[in-house]
Formats: C-alpha cells, sequence, structure tokens
C-alpha cells in the first residue's frame, strides 16, 4: 500500500466513525392544509423515509466494492537531500498532503475510479480538516459525494441529535449505513449551489442551486426545482429559505419545537413537508417520506433515503 492509500485509511478510521444512535422519544405530528407536518405532539400523521447505499438513478441499490482513492506512485530513497527536497523548505517538515475538494475533482483527475471510499479537503488548507466520503463514479458519468443517508426508516434508529452534532456530522456515511456529513462541510461543499439528488427505492429526486449557508445564518437551506424534483414542488416550497433547527436550536416557523416533537434535525417550517428522518412514531409501522407521484398530497414511503450532491 503506498503512503496516500495509507494517510487515506488513517482519515478514514478517525473521521467519520461515531455513534450514530440516539434514544428514541416517541413524538407525533400534524399536518397543515399545505401538507407540512406541524410538529403538534397531540395529533398524528404519517411520514416516510429511506434507506442509503450508492445506487443508480433506476433506485435499486448497488453492491458495488468499496475503493480508497488518492493512491499515488510511492517511492522511497536513502538519500539525505532527496528527503530533504520533499519537505517544507521553511521548517523541514513534510507538505500538506493534498485532496481533491470533492468525488467530482477525483474523477475529473483520475478518470474511471471506481465507486468507493475517498478522501476530500473541501476548502484547501482552511480550517476543515481532509475527511472521507462516499463516491458514486458511475451514475450519470459519476462524481456524486453522498451527503446524508437513512436506511432505518421504520424502526426510527434516528437522527435525534443536538446543533453541534449536526454541524460537525455523525455516523458513518462511508459504510453505507446512517448519518449525516456534517452542516459545516455541507456548507464548505455547496458553497456556490450544486445538483441535489435524493434517492430512494421508488423514484429519483433532482434539484438544482442545492447550498446550505454557514454558521451564522443557521444553515440557512437554498435549493430550486428542477422538471426532475417528482415531489409536487413540496420541498422547494415549504423548505428553500428555512434555516436548519435541532431540539436545542428551535429556528422553525411554528409554535412548538418541530425538531424536539420529531426527534430530528432539519430545515423545518411548519413542521417538514419531506423529510428523511422525521416521523410519526406512534404508529405501528409508520415510516419517514419523500413525497412522490401520484399522490403528491400524502405520504410517499420509502425504504431507504440517500442524499447525493454534485
Amino acid at each position: 500500500m503506498n503512503a496516500r492509500s495509507l494517510n487515506t485509511l488513517l482519515i478514514c478510521s478517525l473521521s467519520l466513525l461515531g455513534g450514530c444512535f440516539g434514544p428514541e422519544p416517541v413524538a407525533t405530528e400534524t399536518e397543515t392544509d399545505a401538507g407540512e407536518e406541524t410538529g403538534n405532539a397531540e395529533t398524528t400523521t404519517s411520514d416516510v423515509s429511506d434507506e442509503p447505499t450508492a445506487t443508480s438513478t433506476s433506485g435499486t441499490a448497488p453492491g458495488g466494492s468499496t475503493t480508497t482513492g488518492g493512491e499515488a506512485d510511492e517511492s522511497s530513497s536513502d538519500d539525505g537531500a532527496d528527503d530533504e527536497s520533499s519537505s517544507d523548505s521553511s521548517t523541514g517538515e513534510p507538505p500538506p498532503m493534498e485532496y481533491p475538494a470533492s468525488c467530482a475533482e477525483w474523477i475529473r483527475d483520475e478518470p474511471g475510479s471506481e465507486d468507493g471510499i475517498y478522501t476530500i479537503d473541501v476548502d484547501g488548507l482552511g480550517g476543515l480538516e481532509p475527511f472521507d466520503v462516499q463516491c458514486d463514479m458511475t451514475t450519470e458519468g459519476g462524481g456524486w459525494t453522498l451527503v446524508a443517508l437513512n436506511d432505518e426508516t421504520t424502526t426510527f434508529i434516528q437522527f435525534d441529535r443536538d446543533w453541534e452534532e449536526y454541524a460537525a456530522g455523525f455516523g458513518d456515511l462511508p459504510a453505507m449505513n446512517i448519518g449525516w456529513l456534517g452542516n459545516r462541510r455541507l456548507h464548505a461543499l455547496t458553497e456556490g449551489g450544486l445538483q441535489l439528488q435524493v434517492r430512494n427505492d421508488v423514484t429519483v429526486h433532482v434539484y438544482d442551486d442545492f447550498s446550505v449557508g454557514d454558521e451564522s445564518s443557521n444553515f440557512v437551506l437554498s435549493v430550486q426545482n428542477t422538471p426532475m424534483s417528482n415531489d409536487g414542488g413540496f420541498f422547494v416550497d415549504h423548505h428553500d429559505g428555512h434555516p436548519f433547527s435541532t431540539w436545542d436550536n428551535d429556528n422553525d416557523d411554528n409554535a412548538a419545537n418541530c425538531a424536539d416533537n420529531n426527534s430530528a434535525g432539519w430545515w423545518y417550517n411548519n413542521c417538514f413537508s419531506v423529510s428523511i428522518a422525521s416521523g410519526d412514531r406512534s404508529s405501528p409501522g409508520a415510516q419517514v417520506y419523500w413525497r412522490y407521484a401520484p399522490n403528491f398530497g400524502g405520504p410517499g414511503w420509502v425504504a431507504w433515503i440517500q442524499l447525493w450532491v454534485r
């Protein structure tokens, strides 16, 4: 294994892995006339969510192999002069390892890269350390970075995390299990706007100009519809322009605390029309949902869901 691969694997073991699961409170919510869950704990509706894995736009979960990006030719030298030439001339320390800023840059720099785990550095030598992500290098030319997923849509092993946990990220995205990349990383990765694909076992929803604001904006959401949004307009109409909320930082438009009532952080309005984690846990078999045809006004239950950007 060469040095760059070893560095990638070391970073993978230190970066995203962590506890995914918090206690799961029972919560319910009501649905407004606009089709949005209100978070009133005294009434109930059903919502749906999703399950993650690298997939194609047909909605089928792939069984691709895991690879590690960032491999480079490895060389060594017993010559002290050669060793010094590879280090920083002013400090004698090795220069910082450099990685592409996204999966899209990886495949641009290394055409033919396979699906798998890659190390990215979204802000160069900025404040964010390089971290590992799952890259889809095959769907529509590849270059997709996985930013959130939920494959526990019926059991609600959930996203009931506080503000700092959502800001920093949690879960195990490379293992394709459950998790959130982190709002600080999302801000750096999506600054300027990217295409968002919301994939599930039923269909694929496509959005443009997806970006997450900085922390001073409470990670406000910006997103636009496309002809392939396939959700009746609910995501954009009810969530675009809204800040992120968690149980300990309530920024929604509801008198109640939507994140607390639904045991998940999200870009709540009053409270949600689509979500990858919030749902009615009081109803047997209930799931969270993303709306799809033909019944846009009601729950579109899915078995898994993933958010990818490019």
